[in-house]
């Protein structure tokens, strides 16, 4: 367990576990080569349809978590077709398609169909591809079904993180990270996107990791989420007020080791403070 025994420890360790959260340059590289090998193919025509290809989601954010952290990790690619083809054929149609597609530009990989997408598993990397239709005013829609479709902004929850970056800088994303690790660790209580875009979206008071973490977890709601997810925010919340406390009046450091250690259980093993 990290040795936490001061509130100058407290900001390293906070610190050293967003450092331990980037993904290493070589594997963004790598990711960058399969998204390309991918887009080569950006026009392709499948029957009498073609397809363009849009890149979102903490991909793009630059949030995603290391596979070591998050074996669920995805790269989240929109397969967009324009929609006066779409509407004359259910998304299953074209989820078909695109397995088609993935089989070709993935020949090492498993390919399975989920919904709303068609993923692909490779040896170090999960890509989803989602088909979309793009209306003439630009307007996305997804799969709600295999027969429906249902419209989003897959790009809403980047435009936050850009404008909160201009405030708080890429702290913010190391604030997305760490609320991420926080959330796999404990059953997932809410969508990736979702927390994510309540992360964005927040107005600090704070400038440091730790306190920007502590201030946005106290202020997430758990409104029309299940029980055993409230239960997972809630003790999240205690825990981190009571860390809170102990860091306003700079005693009791054993239990914000213990917090902390219990709210990032993997973290012991990813930070390490250097001696002073």
């Amino acid at each position: 367990m990290v040795e936490i025994a001061c509130e100058e420890d407290f900001h390293r360790y906070f610190e050293a576990l967003s450092a331990a959260l980037i993904i290493p340059q070589a594997d963004w590289a790598a990711m960058g080569r399969l998204i390309r090998n991918f887009e080569v193919k950006r026009k392709i025509r499948l029957g009498r349809t073609t397809f363009d290809v849009e890149v979102f989601g903490s991909y793009t954010r630059r949030t995603l978590l290391p596979a070591s952290v998050d074996i669920f990790s995805d790269i989240d690619i929109l397969v967009c077709v324009e929609e006066e083809r779409a509407e004359l054929r259910a998304p299953i149609t074209y989820r078909n398609h695109l397995q088609q597609l993935a089989a070709e530009c993935f020949p090492t990989g498993t390919i399975r169909k989920s919904s709303p997408s068609v993923v692909v598993e490779l040896e170090r990397t999960l890509i989803d591809l989602v088909p979309c239709r793009i209306d003439r005013n630009g307007r996305y829609a997804i799969p709600a079904d295999d027969r429906e479709w249902m419209h989003t902004d897959p790009h809403s929850v980047y435009e936050a993180m850009v404008r909160s970056r201009l405030d708080y800088g890429r702290k913010v994303q190391d604030v997305a990270r760490i609320m991420k690790l926080w959330n796999k660790s404990h059953g997932a209580p809410f969508q990736s996107h979702d927390l994510e875009e309540r992360v964005f979206t927040y107005d600090y008071c704070f400038d440091t990791i730790g306190e920007m973490v502590i201030e946005v977890a106290l202020s997430l709601s758990c409104h029309d989420l299940s029980a055993r997810a409230q239960s997972q925010i809630e003790s999240m919340q205690r825990r981190l007020q009571a860390v809170s406390d102990c860091f306003e009046s700079n005693t009791q450091w054993r239990r914000v080791e213990k917090h902390l250690g219990a709210l990032f259980p993997c973290s012991g093993a990813m930070v390490s403070l250097p001696k002073q």
